[in-house]
């Protein structure tokens, strides 16, 4: 988190400026929740604390990817962890299905189109786990591919089957 010293002087506010200074909303500084939690590290309380961000490594891509949790005011809970790591642990079983759905996808706007590498053509940028308080279980992976420029492809799990895609931006 950037903070920024509050001066008299107001800053010019420009996109590169919001881009590097997210403490500054609406003209106001103010700061944001940070929490540290034992297997997502540093997160980010969302302003309305319903939820939480950050960075986590994501040993089977062998990378940082964002995590984005649905949480009340006091952060991941045990069972959020638990499937986080269910996840990491099983990333190649759940994904396996991906490039049959993707190919039926894509296939609508691109006929003819094929995945060649998975793994090369689709690169995980995210995953997004909800509260847990109810079932099914549904939660998200979040792509980024050259398939699809205009945002990511973000693949919502139902329980651990791939039940839809979205094309967000």
């Amino acid at each position: 988190i950037n903070y920024i010293a509050i001066t008299d002087e107001m800053p010019e506010v420009t996109p590169a400026f919001l881009s590097t200074n997210q403490n500054f909303t609406m003209g106001r500084f103010h700061s944001k929740t940070v929490i540290q939690d034992p297997v997502f590290g540093s997160m980010t309380m969302f302003d309305d604390e319903t939820g939480c961000y950050g960075m986590v490594h994501f040993t089977p891509v062998n990378k940082e990817i964002e995590i984005y949790l649905d949480t009340n005011a006091w952060g991941p809970t045990e069972k959020q962890r638990v499937l986080f790591k269910e996840i990491e642990q099983y990333y190649f079983q759940y994904t396996e299905k991906l490039p049959e759905l993707l190919e039926e996808v894509f296939h609508k706007e691109k006929p003819g189109f094929r995945i060649a590498d998975f793994r090369k053509e689709f690169e995980l940028s995210a995953v997004r786990i909800p509260k847990l308080e109810t079932t099914p279980l549904c939660w998200e992976f979040d792509f980024e591919t050259s398939h699809y420029s205009d945002g990511w492809v973000t693949v919502e799990y139902n329980n651990y089957e791939p039940l839809a895609v979205y094309f967000d931006q």
